[in-house]
């Protein structure tokens, strides 16, 4: 192996280590699918709660994703 070689093997190392960072990094930002679905359910029962009367649809998810947040973070 020569040394120029083992320099680019480290310089890649060191990339996909950046790369991994950087990537968890954004999934922590991303809601997990199971939060989603939970917006998804609170957002149904508001929607039928009502009656399924349209032109209330954005505020119902808007409504469950606040609720949701306020419930993780009572839990903190």
């Amino acid at each position: 192996m020569t040394s120029s070689s083992k320099k680019y093997e480290v310089t890649k190392e060191t990339v996909s280590q950046q790369h991994l960072q950087e990537t968890a990094e954004h999934q922590k930002q991303l809601p997990s699918v199971s939060a989603s679905h939970e917006v998804a359910d609170i957002a149904y029962i508001k929607a039928k709660n009502r009656g399924f009367l349209p032109g209330n649809e954005l505020n119902d998810w808007l409504e469950a994703e606040q609720e949701l947040r306020l419930k993780s973070e009572n839990k903190s």
